[in-house]
């Protein structure tokens, strides 16, 4: 009864002890609910918190040895006498002159302050975030979306209802101690009340609709933040506040559209002029804006101010297509140099002016190239500009270099994505291609060309070698040890783009697959070298791909791939030897999978014979391989298995086998004593190929096959635990489970069809298994009743979901989220004493 959270509570300094809220160092007063944390009286709330906390720890310490005692034997009879008062705990601190926050030291003699574990506090958050989230995106689809229930103007008078709820009730959860609860749903107010501003706009209430949409926004989202600055400011709440600072943003980005709209170059300037009052505004510390959140979130959209005139500036240039926006630019880039010179680089603002500087610089080369050659030319100039920044950096302070390493980085980054898209369409073209479509001569080319940028198949492969090697530059200066990874990955780029652009044939990708193997193969077992292995592996796998678009060429890909894990594995770290075995035993579970279809065999067939590898491959690990490989093979095997599954079952006659070797090779691993769980899962894929062939057979009335069977298994059952007796008896799932599920899983599984006497009826069934489940405290038929009968009543509403608005869903979940989350402490006790009691019954 008493939770680890009310002890935490109880003996945590960092917390009020009125409303639990966060206290940092130094206050006499708490920030939220106004107690005095300082005298005689907060000393003696202190001590009475670790007496209690105390009393509470020994009351559970002795509930703990009652319960590992057992009842006492019996005793000669004794005065009853009232159990003495507690004793003052030895631990309890010396008075001290306040309450002790955090970073203000421990009170003498008083315990060391335990390690903060998760508690149900943060469940609790979770819950309630969840749930006002829920909410929030309930309200946008009502209100967006529900067009047929009500009109705009009904829309707008609801959400202005519900908002005002939502403040209320917020009140009312703080003034009752829950203040995630309350934050949660100040959170769904500030959206509600978004809402009420679109909903007006929408409208047209008082004629506001007249205004451009821009400078409505600006205005709507500058009143919101004064009331949120205004809710603050009494109730003292995290969420107005970080509302009243986003909010402020957003109007400034409202406001430098409609200036940018309505004044061209001159809304241009307005934007810059808007950015610069937003960031004195923030640098003016406490005299303008006292709100650490409030300066953060001015100075940020200060920032985004300023970025975004930038990005309006270089947007002008591109869609003009002329160069003389790259003139300004490169002003703008001087100027930035000058502000560097005049601030001194190695201060933070001359950091910033040096990569505000460069990025400008590279603006303008941008620009430049677009006018001069378009698309063609741009990426290569760019990436080749992005190295000058690169260089400069090593001549400059610590603070500047690692302005322009981030500038000169990030935008060969930018620039290399398209080369990054451009392998990734190599990798995946063979997967969206016809099965085995192509013959070993045919160019591999033509077949993933089209997914590529085809207008520079040569310039691919160099732009993605050059900014591995840019990338190199600056990870050389900020982290040296890890240089060789972009020049790795930079020449992995080039040599995927390389065979698209050059003429390799489909046949010739097992040969250079071979070849990328064995330096994956050297760069892993003679002296390791990472990066090298990451590119081979990325070649490798390149080439793999590329091979499934032949029969021939795939079974040699996976034989390559099979050679070289197999390599790995005998020669490797021992830390590395389980990758290579899982690598090893799926090549060689591929292997099984598709030889038969490359013989001629069909893919069913496969499937079957990938199924009865996969069994055999687990059985055999399981005995042979040690314990970190074994589960790697295994995890390996399963995946195996889903996929001949699915293979197999792709044709109707083939699917019952293929459930029977699943399940069969299930039941030989369950037959270890450490995989003894497995033992359920394959009776429930055993199950289901029977059903499966019944079906394909035509067997409506799978009853009369399943309910004999399940009758004898329950019986029998029964009898073995009249048999025997005692601690020896076998368990409820052990004896029962098989006869349960065999009976009401077969009829679960058709209850989707025309007529209500297998729903009525299976119902039935289950409601029984419930009651004798209770009656006799079994687990196994409770257990399976309830979840048989919770199926078939959640089948039953399955035709009228459609039905249902999606914001209603949505919303409901939220209010039991916030319901829970509210009452969530009171919740995980119900639970943990259902769990108990459950596991009482046999």
């Amino acid at each position: 009864m008493i939770d680890a959270t009310l002890l935490e509570a109880l003996t945590d300094r960092g917390r009020c002890p009125e409303c639990a809220a966060g206290l940092p160092a130094g206050l006499s007063r708490c920030p939220r609910c106004g107690l005095p944390l300082a005298g005689d009286a907060a000393v003696r709330v202190w001590e009475l918190s670790l007496r209690a906390a105390a009393v509470l720890t020994a009351r559970r310490d002795a509930i703990a040895e009652l319960r590992h005692v057992g009842l006492p034997a019996p005793a000669t009879s004794t005065p009853v006498t009232s159990p003495p008062a507690p004793a003052t705990p030895a631990h309890v601190p010396a008075p001290v002159a306040e309450w002790a926050g955090p970073g203000l030291g421990s009170p003498p003699g008083a315990p060391p302050r335990p390690v903060r574990e998760p508690s149900g506090r943060g469940v609790q958050q979770l819950l309630v975030g969840l749930g006002a989230l829920l909410l929030a995106v309930a309200a946008v689809i009502f209100a967006v979306v529900s067009w047929d229930l009500v009109g705009v103007g009904g829309r707008g008078l609801i959400l202005a209802g519900t908002t005002a709820a939502a403040v209320a009730v917020a009140e009312l959860a703080r003034a009752r101690r829950l203040p995630a609860t309350a934050e949660a749903l100040g959170a769904v107010a500030v959206v509600m009340a978004v809402l009420d501003a679109w909903a007006a706009y929408r409208v047209g209430l008082l004629g506001v609709d007249a205004v451009p949409g821009a400078r409505y926004g600006a205005v709507a989202c500058l009143l919101l933040a004064l009331l949120c600055g205004g809710w603050a400011r009494l109730r003292s709440g995290a969420v107005p506040e970080a509302a009243a600072g986003l909010l402020s943003a957003a109007a400034v980005a409202c406001a430098s559209v409609d200036t940018y709209a309505g004044g061209g170059v001159a809304g241009s300037a307005l934007v810059l002029a808007l950015g610069g009052a937003a960031l004195v505004a923030a640098a003016a510390r406490p005299v303008l804006l006292r709100s650490a959140v409030a300066r953060a979130c001015t100075g940020g959209a200060g920032v985004l101010a300023w970025a975004w005139g930038v990005l309006l500036a270089a947007g002008a240039g591109f869609l003009d297509g002329t160069p003389g926006q790259a003139g300004a630019l490169l002003a703008a880039a001087v100027a930035a140099a000058g502000v560097t010179v005049a601030a001194r680089a190695s201060s933070v603002p001359g950091a910033l002016a040096a990569g505000a500087a460069s990025g400008a610089g590279l603006l303008a080369v941008a620009v430049a190239a677009d006018a001069q050659g378009g698309l063609d030319l741009l990426l290569p100039v760019v990436l080749a500009a992005s190295a000058l920044p690169v260089v400069l950096a090593g001549f400059l302070p610590e603070a500047a270099r690692r302005a322009l390493l981030a500038v000169g980085g990030s935008t060969a980054g930018l620039a290399a994505l398209p080369s990054v898209v451009g392998a990734l369409s190599v990798l995946l073209a063979p997967l969206g291609a016809a099965e085995w479509s192509m013959a070993p001569g045919e160019r591999y080319g033509d077949v993933v060309g089209a997914r590529i940028d085809a207008a520079l198949p040569w310039s691919r492969p160099l732009e993605a070698l050059l900014a591995g090697v840019v990338l190199a530059l600056a990870a050389r200066y900020a982290r040296p040890r890890h240089a060789a990874w972009p020049l790795a990955a930079g020449a992995a780029l080039a040599a995927v783009l390389g065979l698209v652009a050059w003429p390799v044939p489909v046949g010739g990708l097992p040969a250079v697959g071979a070849v990328a193997a064995a330096v994956l193969a050297v760069a892993l077992t003679g002296r390791p070298s990472p990066a090298a292995a990451s590119a081979a592996g990325a070649v490798l796998l390149a080439t793999l791909t590329g091979s499934l678009l032949a029969p021939v060429t795939t079974v040699a890909g996976l034989a390559v791939v099979l050679a070289a894990a197999g390599a790995v594995a005998r020669g490797a770290d021992e830390r590395l030897r389980p990758q290579a075995v899982g690598v090893a035993a799926a090549a060689a579970l591929g292997l099984a999978l598709v030889v038969p279809p490359a013989l001629g065999a069909g893919w069913p067939v496969g499937g079957l014979c990938g199924l009865l590898a996969a069994g055999v491959c687990a059985v055999l690990a399981g005995v042979h391989a040690p314990a970190r490989e074994r589960a790697v093979v295994e995890a390996v095997a399963v995946a195996a298995a889903l996929v001949g599954l699915a293979v197999a079952g792709r044709e109707p006659a083939y699917l019952s086998p293929a459930l029977a070797l699943a399940g069969a090779g299930l039941a030989a691993v369950a037959a270890r004593p450490d995989r003894r769980s497995l033992g359920w899962p394959a009776l429930g894929v055993l199950l289901l190929a029977v059903e499966s062939r019944l079906a394909y057979v035509g067997v409506e009335a799978v009853e009369m096959y399943s309910l004999p069977a399940a009758v004898a298994l329950l019986g029998a059952g029964a009898l073995a635990r009249h048999r025997a007796r005692g601690d020896d008896a076998p368990g409820s799932w052990t004896a029962y489970g098989p006869g349960l599920l065999l009976g009401l899983v077969p009829s679960l599984a058709l209850i989707g069809g025309p007529g209500v006497a297998r729903p009525v009826l299976l119902a039935l069934a289950a409601f029984a298994a419930v009651l004798v489940g209770l009656h006799r405290r079994l687990q196994a038929p409770l257990l399976v009743g309830a979840g048989v009968l919770a199926v078939d009543a959640v089948a039953q509403l399955a035709p009228y979901a459609p039905a249902v608005p999606r914001w209603a869903v949505l919303g409901l979940l939220g209010v039991a989220l916030l319901v829970v989350g509210a009452s969530y402490e009171r919740r995980v006790t119900q639970l943990r004493t259902a769990a108990r009691a459950l596991a009482t019954f046999g």
